[in-house]
């Protein structure tokens, strides 16, 4: 079997703690004279960089064999890297992300002008976040991503004003087995991605949605429609009719993740 990539663990440093990370690198990154593109991968809520039905690793393999070199991480308390989940917060994510992004930016087989991000769930609006904020992005991919969690507070608002005891709204705030602090409970209520849509207006954006998502519904794809109508940068909403949140049909995962593929090819 002909190789199309190389394949290397980094460990990123965030207000010192370990941030593990796998580099995805086209075999022909090699060549000092050709830098490739490159894109980070921010998973979901208390996921990790290899993704459910090894999602991730699927989509990074595909973009390496097309040119593109990809960075996975594991956000803090998450996957591999350090840091306990209950201290993890939105922005603490964010900063996450950045960090993978500065490693990009400044690894010499990348070319820096051609950058992007992909992002699921959570980690979609990680994307959007950090893709403001770092300025240079070029092109982004998201899979059922939040806009807001403004259903969820007015249930959270809800069950604490049911004078629930210490142990069960404990329960309440546990996540995909994971216990979420005050914090990054409080960072994600608060959370709208109205200005950030906004100010990557210019951003070429792909965005998948599952019709069956009873997660992220499709109230959150409405939100990016509004926010995406006039922009001037190629933009591209699919939906898929079988698929749940973990988009666990096969044949329609698959399909996404050729769709992925083509769209950072085209975009970066």
């Amino acid at each position: 079997m002909t190789q199309q990539e190389t394949r290397e663990s980094v460990i990123l440093i965030n207000e010192n703690e370990k941030i593990f990370s796998i580099f995805h690198a086209p075999i022909n990154s090699g060549n000092k004279t050709t830098k490739v593109p490159a894109i980070l991968m921010c998973h979901g809520f208390a996921g990790q960089k290899t993704g459910k039905y090894r999602l991730y690793v699927t989509i990074a393999e595909e973009l390496a064999k097309n040119g593109i070199a990809v960075l996975r991480i594991d956000f803090r308390g998450c996957g591999d890297s350090e840091g306990d989940f209950i201290n993890t917060s939105l922005m603490g994510e964010v900063s996450d992300a950045l960090k993978g992004l500065e490693f990009l930016n400044d690894h010499p087989a990348v070319d820096s002008s051609r950058l992007g991000i992909f992002g699921r769930s959570l980690g979609g609006a990680i994307a959007v976040i950090a893709a403001k904020k770092f300025k240079s992005i070029k092109s982004l991919a998201l899979w059922a991503p939040m806009f807001s969690a403004e259903s969820w507070h007015e249930k959270w608002l809800l069950l604490k004003k049911a004078n629930l005891s210490e142990e069960q709204m404990k329960k309440m705030m546990v996540m995909n087995g994971q216990l979420a602090g005050e914090k990054f409970l409080t960072e994600l209520f608060e959370m709208r991605l109205g200005d950030e849509l906004a100010s990557l207006k210019e951003t070429p954006l792909l965005h998948i949605q599952a019709e069956m998502d009873n997660i992220v519904t499709v109230e959150h794809t409405l939100k990016y429609k509004q926010f995406r109508s006039g922009v001037t940068a190629k933009t591209e909403f699919i939906s898929f009719e079988n698929s749940d949140h973990d988009f666990s049909n096969f044949r329609e995962r698959d399909e996404a993740v050729k769709k992925t593929v083509s769209w950072f090819i085209n975009t970066l």
